[in-house]
């Protein structure tokens, strides 16, 4: 008979933010940059910086905010995703 092994499973490695709240704290300062995520996989870090460029994130409508990635300054193999809102540009 095979033995098992019963323990709990790890916690998931989804990037779970409340968006609107984080939207909320931009508003506060519009230009100015904020890192909301941070990983050991550009791809995936890059992946999240598009979707927010989209607008596919609650409460942080596309054109509103500007994302980006950067390999992080401070923590080496590490990138980080900042934001920024930039609110309403004319001509838009």
């Amino acid at each position: 008979m095979t033995e098992l092994v019963f323990r709990d499973p790890p916690p998931p490695k989804k990037l779970r933010r409340n968006w609107s709240a984080i939207a909320e704290q931009l508003r506060q300062k519009p230009g100015s940059w904020a890192v909301v995520a941070s990983g050991q996989r550009r791809a995936t870090m890059a992946t999240l910086a598009g979707r927010l460029n989209e607008g596919r994130m609650a409460g942080m409508p596309a054109r509103l905010f500007e994302a980006v990635t950067r390999a992080s300054d401070t923590a080496p193999g590490l990138y980080e995703v900042y934001v920024r809102y930039v609110g309403q540009r004319d001509g838009l």
